[in-house]
């Protein structure tokens, strides 16, 4: 990506970082991470997963849908999750694997791109009945400073979903 020469001087973003902070107020994180899906029985109710279903979770996030699909699939069933970003995926992991393994139910979680669902399913052989691509933002990445998006605290200027890639947007401005 072409650079346009804009060089932000860090005073200058502080005191931007530090307005915004102003008018959006303390910030009050959740230590906790955790996703309580808003439609979730509508969801369910749709996809009408049983027993043994694979069932495809493409934005899992912090893995509230896929809680929900682990019940409904349980023994033999299979969730497939993807997220690109891996904090997300890492607290996901650590929530369902427990509940995958209760239930005796299938969990892969796979660190990519929704748009890469297809050869993840081609390569596992493993044919879906049933995807969710929740198209939200993540209330967990943006209450996070660290991630450079919030509105409320200051951090890096980062903004990557997928931290392992791509340029950050402080080196884009720079």
């Amino acid at each position: 990506m072409a650079t346009t020469g804009v060089l932000v001087d860090s005073s200058v973003l502080r005191r931007v970082v530090r307005l915004r902070s102003l008018i959006a107020g303390p910030l009050a994180i959740n230590k906790a991470m955790k996703h309580d899906p808003v439609m979730v029985n509508e969801i369910l109710e749709v996809l009408d997963l049983k027993p043994g279903s694979v069932v495809v979770d493409g934005t899992l996030g912090l893995g509230g849908h896929s809680e929900a699909f682990l019940g409904k699939v349980s023994t033999g069933g299979t969730v497939l999750g993807t997220d690109w970003d891996e904090t997300m995926l890492a607290s996901a992991r650590e929530r369902l694997n427990p509940i995958a393994a209760s239930l005796g139910a299938n969990l892969l979680l796979k660190h990519a791109d929704f748009r890469t669902i297809s050869s993840l399913l081609q390569n596992l052989s493993i044919k879906a009945d049933g995807c969710l691509l929740d198209l939200g933002l993540n209330s967990a990445q943006v209450d996070n400073p660290e991630r450079g998006m919030s509105f409320r605290d200051g951090g890096p200027l980062d903004m990557r979903m997928d931290r392992t890639q791509g340029e950050t947007a402080a080196a884009m401005l720079n």
